[in-house]
């Protein structure tokens, strides 16, 4: 289905993708939400003309000023067109199917239907038709507008009365095909990340990165963080990867339906995608491909469905954030929570940080020596505080780390944090083997400053 009622095809010359084309926009609605099929207003003066059973119905066709369409129940949804590709809206349908099997008219105009054609009967402007169980149909026809544009005349089936209805109520019953399908493409749910297991996003012209959704924590004590894998491996920075990403995908859905089925992809950049993102939750993931764009919107293809969608430009922001607006300025990050010991070595200097005991009745040590909880929490936080300086994206370093940090958690697990000379200045950080950040050894050595200074202190 290419046209709608609320569509307009304008041609505009366009470049995308380094090359000029030309490409098909669509009228768009004038806010970014989907029009729902809703019920008729009350009127206290309305009657009933028509009583259905909607439960015994299995098809609708509709005919409207745009297009002729069906919905047929398959199994326990409702499809269009018998194609199960195309997603519909099913509380929009069951709308419209109440609507259909309970119509209320204004007033009656005609007791018969000798002058049917005058009200518009002979060329309706539209129709619904019920198909039920039974073999039965029933159809309740849409005539004329009235001349102050308040409302339509109404006919049923096997009923000879013409009937006046609002101009609402009306369009309800032959809405467009547009209004019933299911334009909302993903949710997340921001105040529970763990649900969200991972996002990539390619842009031409930028670099391609690909974010992860990783437990740290344990199977009886799950801690979720989230890091980035490509093209640096390397800790979040939380808060901007909560505004400039995840805001963008809690309610993340299309303006329209531009075209199904599309023959040729080039019209709207699909053929070689201006950008390509994949979110992973529990439920689904959503790969995309994001091709030409309007003023306002830009043309996207689900991957499984033969779709062409208008999102809104302002539901892509996400696409312009740099990788490195992402990272987290501290290079690597274990809760306290979750560890049972830290072991520090540089050289010939040793320190190891443990937690004793049951939970609520901790002991602190470090070297043996007992150290007070605030203490010994101050210690840790400059252990894990080692801030990134730059980056290095070069070949990984073959030389022999000169320092390490080494956590080994309450599940037995155990996370390798390297520091490997890069000049005389700076070591390049690794974190079981992966990473590219510089930090400066002035930032390792400040650690082994707070440890002597705590170990003293302690004595």
């Amino acid at each position: 289905m290419k046209l709608y009622r609320n569509i307009i095809i304008i041609a505009i010359v366009v470049a995308v993708l380094g090359g000029a084309m030309y490409f098909v926009s669509k009228y768009l609605p004038e806010n970014d939400n989907s029009a729902n099929v809703t019920q008729q207003p009350a009127e206290d003066d309305m009657f009933s003309i028509y009583k259905g059973n909607s439960e015994n119905v299995s098809k609708i066709q509709i005919k409207n000023a745009d297009e002729e369409y069906a919905v047929s129940l398959s199994g326990e949804t409702w499809v269009m067109n018998g194609d199960s590709t195309i997603r519909l809206k099913q509380t929009n349908v069951k709308s419209l199917l109440y609507t259909c099997t309970s119509v209320s008219v204004k007033k009656t105009v005609s007791e018969t239907s000798e002058k049917a054609a005058d009200f518009g009967f002979s060329a309706p402007t539209g129709y619904a038709e019920l198909f039920f169980n039974d073999g039965t149909t029933k159809r309740i026809t849409v005539g004329n507008k009235t001349l102050d544009g308040q409302d339509y005349y109404i006919m049923v089936s096997d009923d000879e009365k013409i009937y006046l209805k609002n101009t609402y109520g009306s369009e309800s019953l032959i809405p467009s095909s547009q209004s019933l399908r299911d334009l909302s493409l993903i949710s997340v749910d921001s105040s529970d990340l763990s649900t969200l297991k991972h996002v990539y996003m390619s842009k031409q012209g930028n670099t391609a990165v690909k974010l992860e959704n990783t437990n740290i924590g344990t199977s009886e004590n799950p801690n979720y963080q989230w890091r980035m894998l490509e093209p640096v491996f390397a800790e979040m920075n939380g808060q901007v990867f909560t505004d400039k990403i995840i805001s963008c995908f809690e309610a993340f859905q299309a303006a329209a339906v531009v075209e199904d089925h599309p023959d040729n992809l080039s019209i709207y950049g699909l053929d070689a995608p201006y950008a390509e993102f994949s979110v992973g939750t529990a439920d689904k993931t959503l790969n995309m491909k994001v091709g030409g764009e309007t003023e306002t919107y830009r043309f996207l293809m689900e991957e499984g469905y033969d779709t062409v969608y208008a999102v809104p430009k302002s539901s892509l922001t996400f696409l312009d954030v740099a990788y490195v607006d992402l990272m987290s300025n501290l290079i690597h990050v274990e809760y306290i929570s979750n560890v049972d010991k830290v072991e520090v070595v540089s050289g010939n200097t040793k320190y190891d940080m443990e937690i004793k005991g049951e939970k609520g009745a901790e002991e602190y040590y470090i070297n043996g020596v007992k150290i007070q909880k605030e203490t010994f929490s101050k210690a840790y936080q400059a252990v894990i505080g080692i801030s990134l300086d730059s980056l290095d994206l070069t070949k990984e370093p073959t030389v022999t780390p000169a320092a390490c940090i080494k956590y080994t958690k309450k599940d037995g697990s155990t996370t390798l944090v390297e520091f490997l000379p890069v000049d005389e200045r700076n070591y390049r950080v690794t974190v079981d083997g992966k990473g590219s950040s510089i930090t400066n050894k002035k930032n390792f050595e400040g650690v082994l400053s707070k440890l002597e200074e705590t170990v003293k202190g302690a004595n």
